[in-house]
């Protein structure tokens, strides 16, 4: 279980030498929280202020009593408070995510502002960020990547590269359609793009480009007029009508009608095959 209080508490005082945790992380400028509310980074994060240019603080080793009892009050409003939002979990996957998800709304989440970006992940459908190009295949990020400018996750194990092209993991696909849903224009149709990338996907994508609201149309008009010619089979009489239409189509009506809707799924079917056997042309650059 976890005890966030024996946690927080237990953090030591100050830097550490050389730690790059202790050497890299931000200094607060709280001035009326007192520094033991979730909004300075130094409380949130377990440690006292150290070198901070907060006013009034009492998150140090002199006021270790008030601390604690803020760090109580709390974790009773919210267990998870003091919980990391980056979780890297090695079991599931390199990539870390962020627990509650980046709230962006004109940096793009390339700018150091998102808590996605500056972890070096990508954002996912947990985040509402809006027009969002910290995901893959997004070619600004990709120049920041070449650029070196892109904080490397700090997870157990180091991050493949992958060429764009490569297979897209369930992550990476989860923040495609998120960004899909805000990408304006043709970049959300790049987006969507390098999604489909094997010959059963483009097949698939081709019989819902050729099942048209017309095709629709003409099956069932088709069906209706099987339907038609099963109630005028019979003639006039009442009970002749009624025992043919219990029979269905006679042999040479429902022969036609199959052959009918099998023409229109054959040409459907041969539309898909060519399109998935065509080699796949690279997309253009959206500029």
């Amino acid at each position: 279980m976890f005890d966030g209080t024996s946690l927080i508490i237990s953090q030591p005082v100050g830097r550490r030498g050389n730690d790059p945790v202790e050497m890299k992380r931000k200094q607060c400028n709280c001035r009326n929280s007192r520094c033991l509310k979730l909004y300075c980074e130094c409380f949130a994060s377990g440690q006292y202020c150290f070198g901070c240019n907060c006013q009034g603080c009492h998150n140090n080793p002199e006021n270790d009593e008030k601390r604690k009892r803020a760090i109580e009050s709390t974790l009773e409003r919210n267990p998870s408070a003091f919980r990391p939002k980056i979780n890297h979990n090695a079991a599931e996957t390199d990539l870390g995510r962020h627990t509650k998800g980046c709230h962006c709304k004109k940096s793009g989440c390339l700018k150091k502002y998102c808590e996605c970006f500056q972890a070096g992940i990508m954002c996912t459908a947990a985040c509402k960020c809006s027009e969002c190009k910290n995901i893959a295949g997004n070619e600004e990020r990709a120049a920041l990547t070449l650029g070196g400018r892109v904080p490397t996750p700090n997870a157990k194990k180091p991050r493949r590269a992958e060429p764009l092209a490569a297979s897209v993991s369930g992550a990476e696909t989860c923040a495609m359609a998120h960004a899909a849903a805000y990408a304006p224009g043709t970049a959300s149709k790049t987006v969507l793009s390098s999604i489909a990338e094997s010959p059963v996907q483009r097949a698939r994508a081709a019989i819902s480009q050729r099942i048209t609201p017309e095709f629709a149309s003409e099956v069932c008009t088709q069906m209706l007029q099987g339907s038609a010619l099963s109630a005028t089979a019979g003639g006039n009489g009442t009970a002749r009508q009624a025992s043919e239409q219990e029979q269905g189509l006679s042999p040479r009506q429902e022969s036609e009608v199959l052959d009918a809707l099998q023409r229109a799924l054959n040409q459907v079917l041969s539309h898909a095959t060519a399109q998935a056997k065509r080699p796949r042309q690279p997309h253009a650059n959206v500029r």
